[in-house]
């Protein structure tokens, strides 16, 4: 595991290098003046039922299986 710096768009970036079943994967991190306050986000209203169904329905289309990885 190994951190980096990395420019994406003609931004520099905070990453982290690491093995992922039998590759290496980058995942952008955020610098510290790009964390916000979580107060400063708003409190999460509880999904209906319906709202539920129909996300599932919307995305359905969308579910994949690839090799031993199932995507949803």
């Amino acid at each position: 595991m190994g951190v980096s710096k990395i420019a994406i768009r003609s931004r520099e970036r905070l990453a982290l290098l690491r093995p992922r079943h039998e590759v290496l994967v980058v995942q952008t991190l955020l610098w510290a003046d790009e964390l916000r306050d979580p107060g400063d986000l708003a409190p999460s209203a509880p999904a209906t039922d319906r709202e539920l169904e129909l996300a599932h329905l919307l995305t359905s289309p969308f579910h994949l299986v690839w090799g031993r990885v199932s995507v949803r």
